[in-house]
């Protein structure tokens, strides 16, 4: 019985040893030129790089049969190119009002993201109309005698997978007689090249 179970772990042992031999020889060590070289060459970059992304804000709203607290308070940004990152419309100022956005990290091609502001007054959050940025739109035509067609630029920032800046500029357009607003592009790509 001694006997058979010395045998049974003397096989066992022989097996591993066999299948580590085996393993070894598939699979031998990296030589040290192969190692320098993993050690010098830069990592591969995480984020997909597919082509300059394009984004752009859609915002298109017709406002005479709609109440100010009923109306569209989103904008959607569009993405046409490939994959965008660190995606945000700046900061939209007129005198005492300001319109700020939050940061995308990610805005894919073919994708649409919502992008809601946040609309101060006095440097304060402009309670249940906090998110209607046709507040700020309906402040200048106030303030316009002509009461014509006015227009406000936005301007959105993101990034590539290499980290390259890119820009797009848009004329946010209300017609108070019209009562619509509309959304027109005026540039779009590399932020350096806008300069």
């Amino acid at each position: 019985m001694l006997n058979e179970a010395l045998l049974v772990v003397l096989l066992a042992v022989l097996a591993v040893s066999f299948i580590y031999f085996i393993w070894k020889r598939i699979n031998p060590p990296a030589s040290l030129e192969t190692q320098k070289r993993a050690e010098v060459e830069p990592p591969i970059h995480t984020r997909p790089i597919a082509g300059s992304p394009k984004v752009v804000i859609a915002y298109d709203i017709d406002l005479r049969e709609e109440a100010a607290w009923a109306r569209e308070k989103t904008m959607t940004l569009r993405n046409s190119g490939g994959p965008a990152f660190k995606v945000q419309i700046q900061t939209i100022q007129y005198k005492n009002f300001a319109a700020r956005f939050p940061v995308m990290s990610e805005l894919n091609k073919g994708e649409n993201k919502s992008a809601q502001a946040e609309v101060y007054q006095d440097g304060k959050i402009a309670g249940l109309l906090r998110h209607d940025f046709v507040r700020i739109l309906e402040a200048i035509v106030q303030d316009s005698e002509r009461k014509e067609h006015i227009s406000l630029e936005a301007r959105v920032l993101y990034e590539d997978g290499e980290g390259t800046s890119f820009c797009s500029l848009h004329d946010i357009e209300y017609g108070p007689g019209a009562k619509k607003v509309t959304t027109v592009l005026k540039w779009n790509g590399r932020e350096e090249d806008l300069k």
